[in-house]
């Protein structure tokens, strides 16, 4: 009973405490990726127990001719980056990624298996593309799968939008719903797989794009599809993507709520986030007395999202979730994004570079928990556009 109680106690707080909970989660997955390792030598191929033997290219078995489908572009153009760009100072790469090709395949009695719905061959290998390509495949949760349920069979004609990063709202506009742009080369009734539970953002969504009855919310780790049709990511996760954000504004711009008047100089809130602005009264205090709108976008429908940031003048934002919707932002909007120096990322001054707004960040010391104590006198400066 008391071991029990020590481990809820673990599971509990370990998550707030980032330091710790990074080695566990190191510790964790190291002894997994060892133990994986030695079945991968043991098991045969022929044996669906035991952790995937490898990967192969969808993209190469296309240009060999090996599996219909085709190449909707093969590269998109690489950003200008700044040397003090936020993406040179994060190390991410995101301004390396491409050559990224767009593409679909069809391959018929495919197996899916795994969180992310990675197709597994006969080989025993995993798609290369379906797990974000050469840079992340080892740390898809396909890649160390051990056992797998019974398959369920699906008859008929498939594609998917699930993946490793699926269900953020981030990661489903930028990585998942870009893969739709395939749709048309697909037969017409094509059916969808999508993540098991669709929060409100994501069925508008597909409401919008008019799949809400083509869409299957899939628990399953195991399946087998007659005729699945394999529509790639459109970049690597976080970066440059042009490509999908004009397929996104082509898509949904359109949708916004115009009965919906929001402020036009306004700062994004974190409610009860990780990356804590520790110093939150004071900048909400300092944004008020400036006249400036308050506002938690997660309150908000996304119609109501897309129409608040398409008439924004200037935005001010701590890293977050909610700077996704830079998507719907016109060109020379201007945003100021407020970075912990403990944990640095460029996607969002990647969106702003794609719809032509008038990017600025400044980075203030973080701590354990990567938040940070936002230093008012530097934000004002950095306000002036």
């Amino acid at each position: 009973m008391m071991m029990t109680s020590v481990r809820t106690i673990l599971r509990s707080w370990l998550p707030y405490v980032p330091v710790l909970n990074r080695a566990r989660c190191w510790m964790r997955d190291r002894l997994t990726a060892l133990f994986a390792g030695l079945l991968r030598r043991v098991v045969p191929v022929r044996c669906l127990w035991g952790p995937p033997k490898g990967f192969y290219s969808e993209y190469q078995l296309l240009l060999k001719n090996q599996v219909p489908g085709r190449v909707l572009i093969q590269s998109q153009e690489r950003p200008l980056v700044a040397p003090d760009s936020l993406r040179k100072l994060c190390g991410l790469k995101q301004d390396e990624e491409q050559p990224w090709p767009v593409f679909w395949t069809r391959q018929t009695q495919a197996r899916l298996i795994g969180k992310s719905l990675l197709r597994l061959d006969k080989q025993k290998r995993l798609s290369l593309e379906g797990a974000f390509g050469p840079c992340a495949h080892l740390q898809d949760p396909a890649w160390q799968n051990f056992f797998l349920p019974k398959a369920i069979h699906l008859p008929g004609n498939w594609t998917s939008v699930v993946g490793r990063w699926g269900d953020g709202y981030y990661h489903w506009l930028l990585d998942a719903l870009p893969r739709l742009v395939m749709l048309p080369d697909l037969p017409s009734d094509t059916r969808v797989l999508v993540p098991p539970r669709l929060a409100p953002y994501q069925l508008d969504t597909l409401r919008w794009l008019g799949l809400e009855d083509r869409v299957r919310p899939t628990a399953e780790k195991h399946l087998t599809v007659e005729n699945y049709y394999f529509c790639s990511m459109t970049s690597m996760t976080g970066c440059y993507n042009p490509f999908a954000v004009q397929f996104l504004r082509r898509s949904f711009l359109r949708r916004a709520d115009t009965a919906y008047e929001g402020p036009r100089r306004f700062y994004l809130q974190r409610v009860g986030k990780f990356r804590p602005i520790t110093n939150e009264r004071e900048v909400l205090e300092f944004f008020r007395k400036r006249g400036w709108g308050i506002v938690d976008a997660e309150q908000l429908t996304l119609a109501r999202q897309i129409r608040l940031f398409s008439q924004a003048e200037i935005i001010c934002a701590p890293h977050g979730a909610g700077l996704t919707n830079l998507l719907w932002c016109q060109p020379g909007c201007k945003v100021l994004e407020l970075c912990a120096s403990t944990f640095l990322n460029g996607v969002f001054e990647g969106l702003a570079q794609c719809v032509g707004a008038n990017y600025r960040y400044v980075v203030f010391k973080g701590d354990l928990g990567y938040g940070s104590a936002v230093d008012l006198k530097v934000v004002a400066k950095a306000l002036e556009f």
